[in-house]
């Protein structure tokens, strides 16, 4: 984790992941540009554990997301589908969630 920058190219009418952890929380930083212009994508968080979809709806230009973190939350994808051709910047500050200590 850290601050490394990842440029990922999706393809119109493609999807792509675009950040996956394991057992941690933080934030994710992205920049998006469009062949458009419009710079807008639709994002969502696919999580295992207990298992879930959750939809981010359209974002657009730059921000941030909190990683979706708890114990039942071990694994997370962040996915995305463009309907033009884009660029994501992705990064992240990230930290780990969850430690156990085990005693012999």
């Amino acid at each position: 984790m850290g601050l490394c920058m990842q440029e990922i190219k999706i393809a119109a009418n493609h999807d792509a992941d675009l950040w996956f952890g394991i057992n941690v929380k933080g934030l994710i930083h992205y920049l998006m540009r469009t062949r458009d212009g419009s710079d807008k994508i639709e994002m969502w968080w696919i999580t295992w554990g207990v298992g879930s979809i959750e939809g981010l709806g359209r974002l657009h230009g730059a921000g941030q997301i909190s990683i979706p973190s708890g114990f039942w939350k071990v694994l997370c994808k962040l996915r995305a589908r463009a309907a033009v051709d884009t660029i994501v910047y992705v990064s992240d500050t990230a930290a780990v969630d969850h430690t156990l200590t085990f005693k012999w």
